[in-house]
């Protein structure tokens, strides 16, 4: 049986911690355009991820702009939506009228080429959102997985 390189045994097994849905690349193409893990900077980044990480009454919660800063090491001004970064543009915001409903991010990262598209949308709920449970009838009328997932899908 041939061996697996690390490299490649590496991205196998971050893959299935994480458990994905949807797309997802694949640990061969990872390693071929030299995406490789550094293990001591991923330790390092987990604890600075528990730092920041709240918890009150079990629940836990993170600041976004915090976590894109510190974590992840965003400038400032990448984050549209926070303190420092552009404003949201109102065609980010998506009607839903067969439920009432519209989406809208609270925050977002722009392509920096071509503008205006965007490459990440964040959308934060409270600590304690069930998103497979319906939520009530004054706020929406679609569970949010199944909003966003209809959304994505076109």
């Amino acid at each position: 049986m041939a061996q697996v390189p690390p490299e490649l045994q590496a991205h196998k097994e971050w893959l299935g911690q994480i458990q994905q849905v949807g797309l997802v690349v694949s640990p061969s193409v990872l390693v071929k355009h030299g995406v490789f893990i550094e293990r001591q900077k991923a330790v390092e980044k987990q604890e600075r991820l528990r730092e920041l990480v709240q918890e009150e009454d079990g629940l836990r919660s993170m600041d976004w702009p915090t976590v894109c800063r510190e974590l992840l090491e965003w400038p400032d001004n990448l984050l549209a939506g926070a303190v420092g970064g552009p404003a949201l543009p109102d065609s980010l915001v998506v009607a839903l009228p067969e439920y009432d409903d519209r989406l809208a991010p609270t925050y977002a990262v722009a392509d920096p080429d071509p503008a205006p598209n965007w490459l990440l949308l964040i959308n934060v709920v409270e600590p304690e959102t069930d998103f497979d449970a319906a939520p009530p009838s004054e706020t929406c009328i679609t569970r949010p997985c199944s909003a966003i997932t209809r959304t994505w899908a076109g």
